[in-house]
């Protein structure tokens, strides 16, 4: 890896296949991304596995979205999804998720969608946060990872949420796995 990305954990993660597939089938992909998604999973495994775990929470169902926070830039990242994958895991509004985030010195996409606040750190320009739930087979240990933040962290989450809802309604948001699909097909 090199200098431009930050990974600190030490998780011990698996892929679920049977989850993998359904995020392929939810976005109903083609050949050709089904190719480089697969290509990059060895990628996000090590990302899943030495990233920094995260508070995130379901803003809203239909679409999914889900707000990502990351202390490094004490932001939120807005990550849009395929409802279907909220149906299939019982996903309600402010349904409690974590994620592995891997940051970055510079912009690693064409949005202007990180809203960095006044603790930001100022080191990292981006970050790709992985929704956990919809690649791993440790269902117990994202829970036990979800319980680990404590209230003070889930409302100063849902604060930096309101704080920031014009802002957030306004803006085009990222597709949720914009790391594992290329190019155009990025706005799924």
């Amino acid at each position: 890896m090199n200098n431009d990305n930050k990974i600190i954990n030490g998780n011990d993660f698996h892929l679920d296949i049977s989850k993998i597939n359904l995020l392929k089938s939810a976005y109903n992909l083609n050949e050709k991304e089904i190719r480089y998604f697969d290509n990059r999973l060895p990628r996000i495994q090590i990302f899943m596995n030495m990233g920094d775990i995260q508070p995130a929470l379901v803003y809203k169902k239909d679409p999914l979205i889900i707000a990502c926070y990351n202390d490094e830039m004490d932001c939120i990242l807005m990550l849009k999804f395929p409802s279907a994958l909220a149906d299939y895991y019982k996903l309600k509004e402010n349904d409690y998720l974590v994620t592995s985030n891997v940051y970055w010195k510079k912009l690693m996409t064409k949005y202007n969608d990180i809203y960095f606040d006044f603790m930001s750190y100022g080191v990292y320009k981006d970050v790709y946060p992985i929704v956990l739930k919809f690649f791993v087979q440790e269902d117990d240990v994202l829970n036990e990872k979800v319980d680990s933040f404590s209230d003070f962290h889930w409302s100063y989450i849902k604060n930096k949420i309101s704080s920031h809802l014009i802002l957030l309604d306004k803006k085009e948001m990222r597709n949720g796995i914009f790391y594992l699909i290329k190019g155009e097909h990025n706005d799924r």
